[in-house]
């Protein structure tokens, strides 16, 4: 069925005649679409087959929306009250950085989703819990909708990475997601000591 869809794409994008285009993966559809509706090629070749070589005709590659972040602190204090979550932020906002954006933007330490439609992602966050507590963490949108089920530290210890698979349903243009985490035993203040985020674009 897939080989079908692709064929399809490819019969109704050869319509329109031009430049080659190397097309890839199962967002060819969506990226190719795109790109001709926003007149940025005139044709398209389609290759189908997994693993081909570039083609000398071939003068782009169409991606999916995606990006990277990682940590960009040395370590950030964060004064905790037991059971409420905390962005995983600085004061300045920006705790991460930004390695890749592609169609995504990326500000606050939240990405910025500007394609509708579903995602998914994996989280982390690297903690300083000391030696009597633990630690959950999570991935939520400015909309409010949890979008990883809270990912616990699993030990009682000094230093804990907990990392968080997330998956955005429905997502719309300007929608903004970041990590959370929060203390589960007491009060103790927690030391956010790495972080970073991945996420990419799956289907309208």
């Amino acid at each position: 069925m897939k080989n079908i869809a692709y064929i399809f794409v490819a019969l109704f994008l050869i319509a329109a005649s031009g430049e080659s285009v190397y097309v890839i993966g199962k967002y060819s559809d969506y990226r190719a679409k795109r790109a001709i509706e926003t007149q940025q090629l005139d044709s398209i070749q389609t290759y189908l087959i997994k693993g081909v070589e570039r083609q000398d005709s071939v003068d782009h590659i169409i991606f999916p929306p995606h990006a990277y972040m990682w940590f960009n602190d040395s370590s950030v204090t964060v004064t905790m009250s037991v059971n409420n979550w905390y962005q995983v932020t600085n004061d300045e906002d920006s705790i991460m950085t930004d390695f890749e954006l592609y169609d995504i933007s990326y500000s606050g330490d939240s990405i910025i989703l500007e394609q509708p439609g579903d995602y998914e992602g994996i989280a982390w966050v690297g903690l300083n819990v000391g030696s009597d507590n633990n630690a959950q963490a999570r991935v939520i949108t400015s909309k409010g909708a949890l979008v990883s089920v809270p990912g616990g530290s699993g030990v009682l210890g000094q230093y804990n990475t907990i990392t968080v698979p997330f998956y955005v349903e429905d997502g719309e243009s300007g929608d903004r997601v970041w990590i959370e985490f929060r203390n589960i035993t007491d009060n103790d203040d927690f030391s956010i000591i790495a972080a970073g985020m991945w996420i990419k674009y799956l289907h309208p």
